[in-house]
């Protein structure tokens, strides 16, 4: 029995004991844990490690993923170093950048051509007066199945057959 309580083997009930003069109660104080051990128990810790995790998740998210004006976490030290080397200052990021222009003024005749295109199947794009290659294609399309020149542009014979065709007007 004292070489179970050295190996700190479980003593289970049903044990017969032979050796009386041995102090269970004794070898159970000796054995007691400190706080911090039972606090770093597996059992224990698990549920400690999943709320450190979710905290860090929250403040990750706070501070580096949601989108904001807020200062940097690092200070722009290269920047700084520019300019105070060359005098030069170093662009603002927080300029709003300008929107893309169109490429193309609107044509109404292109427009037209795509309203037409569209109620005959052929368009599938946004109908907004520009040359885009999805137009083209839908011109080529119909210039080959009414047997027209496919030249892929709007010229006088291809408004009168879309306009034919679609029952709307072709300017």
């Amino acid at each position: 029995m004292r070489e179970r309580a050295m190996r700190r083997e479980p003593v289970f009930d049903d044990d017969h004991h032979t050796d009386h003069d041995y102090d269970d109660s004794h070898a159970r104080d000796t054995r007691r844990r400190s706080p911090l051990r039972s606090l770093l128990a597996p059992a224990r810790s698990l549920p400690l490690i999943g709320l450190i995790a979710i905290i860090i998740a929250f403040v990750t998210n706070a501070l580096y993923l949601q989108h904001g004006n807020r200062a940097a976490l690092f200070p722009d030290l290269v920047g700084a170093f520019k300019q105070a080397v060359t005098g030069a200052s170093s662009a603002d990021n927080t300029a709003v950048p300008a929107p893309p222009r169109r490429p193309d003024p609107v044509d109404a005749s292109i427009a037209s051509a795509e309203r037409a295109l569209l109620v005959l199947g052929y368009f599938s794009g946004a109908i907004d007066g520009l040359k885009s290659p999805v137009f083209h294609d839908a011109l080529m399309r119909f210039q080959k199945e009414r047997k027209l020149t496919m030249s892929g542009e709007l010229d006088a014979l291809t408004k009168a057959q879309l306009a034919k065709a679609s029952g709307l007007p072709v300017d």
